[in-house]
């Protein structure tokens, strides 16, 4: 796949994470590494505005190499490529559900088999708070990434990764549904199950 095809692929990314309710307005960033450059979303433009013609090219050292503003999380994209030489594409959204269990600072355990599949066969870790846009948050995010293809990010969101930007993407999707299901299956079995269980016994004598 040539750059420009790529830059038209991350432009097809977000719009896809805008309609699969996995982010909304301008929130999250997404990058390509491309031989020796990193190609990444820009700045304060919202996914639905999003063109080829504003992503922003940059190296690995963090250096623009074209007239363009990089998202501020790209410190992040730095920091996973660098630990991971086999990820060639970083997704970072606002997912509802898996940023519900990051502000708990509850890891997502695998309950699924398409978890092993797309994210790895371990815990999805919480990278704690740090300042948006910081060195600190791109090193904590990328510690607690690991090995995995996703971590949660503490009062903010998370990040999945992939060898291509279609893999990252169904990485989101999966981590999505199964932070939605790992909550409700949470709340079933730990609180609903014993309530009803404990109606049953005091109202009708049932066990």
């Amino acid at each position: 796949m040539d750059k420009e095809r790529l830059k038209e692929e991350i432009v097809k990314t977000g719009i896809k994470l805008i309609k699969n309710d996995l982010t909304y307005l301008s929130f999250g960033n997404i990058s390509a590494r491309f031989n020796d450059i990193i190609l990444i979303t820009p700045t304060g433009i919202d996914f639905e505005n999003l063109k080829p013609e504003d992503i922003v090219e940059m190296d690995f050292k963090g250096n623009v190499l074209n007239d363009k503003r990089p998202s501020i999380e790209y410190r992040m994209h730095l920091e996973i490529y660098k630990l991971r030489p086999d990820v060639n594409a970083i997704i970072h959204f606002h997912p509802i559900y898996a940023t519900v269990l990051a502000n708990c600072n509850m890891e997502l355990e695998p309950i699924l088999e398409e978890h092993k599949i797309f994210l790895g066969n371990r815990n999805i870790k919480v990278a704690r708070y740090e300042k948006p846009g910081s060195l600190e948050l791109a090193k904590v995010a990328a510690y607690n990434l690991g090995e995995a293809n996703a971590v949660l990010l503490e009062r903010h969101g998370a990040v999945c990764v992939g060898k291509n930007l279609d893999f990252a993407f169904k990485a989101c999707m999966v981590l999505e549904r199964e932070a939605k299901i790992f909550i409700i299956t949470k709340l079933l079995k730990n609180e609903y199950v014993d309530l009803i269980r404990e109606y049953r016994e005091r109202i009708y004598g049932l066990k």
